[in-house]
């Protein structure tokens, strides 16, 4: 019956009487049934799996494109509360999975702002001043390498102490400068209607009080022919962030206390090289151009000849998400209050923008040291201090 039935289903009649009469050498039905399968059912249609070029040997398995940019050098970064970017996070995991995840070297990264990539520790006698006992442990600059983590955490913890402190001085500096500015006008009896210029005293606050704003969704490509061929070769989901006095002043700080980074003539890749900037026609120039802050947290680095690029699927989700403006969403809209202090300091900020409490954004609890030398998955904090302690 079961032969029969193979014989029935059959579209080609010539197949299966071959078949039928080869099958009569065996003597065991299930046997003569297992020959009828395998010499029948393919005329039915199309294989299910790939023919094998060599008889015996199993298909070959596609292996699928992975991320492999090598990233370069140290990093300095801005990271905002974790307990207020769950949000931001899950958007961040979702467009990880859906670019290839893991299997094409998609791994997650913490959420930050980028102050400066590619750039190194600076040499011990720029930043000794940072506590009274550096002096006593000035060998540690030469002393440990790139795999005694324990020492370039130590290192790299007072180098940021020293942005730290950097950021006051140069935050009372400005608003002294601020302040005779604004007198002078008053006592010129100049304003903002005969000048055009603002004479409100915009002084950076706390860095206690640092906020990450998000202000805009990007995407932008990325591919390995721009800037010089420095390109990563992906397509990147941007938040673009508002530059407000504090993160201006932060990131000028930052730039000053360690070397220049890779967008400034520093990092390992501009050595020996001038460094070159693509135009909007694709052209590159010579000359070294001035980089502009702007400041952003990149949500996902996508493969750019994945599927889901190359379909317009990001690019199209980045386009909706700001259409939605859903940052607002994943950043908090109002502030913790814990205190009388910050009651006081969220009072005052509210003076100089009577808009803050309604603007969407993260609060800044890191300021981080980070090993950005090879490709994603091996990237690793190597210091960090908290700023709201």
């Amino acid at each position: 019956d079961t032969v029969s039935c193979l014989i029935s289903h059959t579209t080609n009649s010539v197949i299966a009487a071959f078949a039928y009469n080869r099958s009569s050498r065996f003597t065991d039905n299930r046997a003569r049934v297992q020959y009828l399968i395998t010499s029948i059912m393919p005329s039915c249609g199309p294989s299910t799996t790939p023919s094998s070029p060599i008889s015996g040997e199993p298909p070959t398995k596609t292996s699928p494109a992975k991320f492999m940019h090598i990233f370069s050098g140290l990093s300095v970064w801005l990271e905002p509360d974790p307990a207020q970017t769950q949000l931001l996070t899950q958007e961040m995991k979702f467009l990880s999975e859906q670019c290839g995840g893991t299997d094409a070297n998609m791994f997650e990264f913490v959420p930050h702002c980028t102050l400066l990539y590619n750039t190194c520790l600076p040499d011990w006698d720029e930043v000794k001043s940072v506590d009274e006992t550096a002096g006593e442990n000035s060998s540690v600059a030469t002393s440990f390498g790139e795999s005694d983590r324990i020492l370039q955490k130590q290192w790299g913890e007072r180098v940021l102490q020293k942005c730290v402190q950097e950021y006051y001085i140069q935050r009372q500096t400005h608003y002294l400068a601020k302040l005779d500015r604004f007198n002078d006008d008053a006592m010129n009896g100049f304003n903002q209607k005969t000048t055009g210029e603002s004479t409100e005293l915009d002084t950076p606050f706390d860095l206690k009080n640092l906020k990450l704003k998000p202000t805009s969704h990007y995407y932008f490509p990325y591919p390995k022919t721009a800037d010089g061929g420095k390109g990563f070769g992906c397509c990147i989901s941007l938040l673009i962030l508002d530059t407000t006095p504090e993160l201006a002043l932060l990131h000028e700080v930052v730039k000053c206390v360690f070397p220049p980074d890779e967008r400034h003539g520093g990092g390992k890749s501009n050595e020996s090289t001038q460094k070159s900037k693509l135009d909007h026609n694709g052209d590159t120039s010579g000359e070294t151009h001035a980089v502009e802050f702007r400041p952003h947290m990149a949500l996902v680095y996508a493969l750019e000849n994945h599927e889901r690029v190359k379909s317009g699927w990001l690019e199209e989700r980045v386009l909706r998400m700001q259409e939605e403006k859903r940052y607002v969403q994943w950043a908090p809209s109002k502030p913790e209050i814990d205190s009388h202090h910050d009651v006081i300091d969220y009072n005052r900020m509210k003076l100089n923008d009577a808009s803050l409490s309604h603007e969407p954004s993260w609060d800044a609890k890191y300021l981080s040291l980070w090993s950005t030398k090879g490709t994603l998955k091996d990237w690793y904090p190597v210091a960090k201090i908290d700023l709201r302690e």
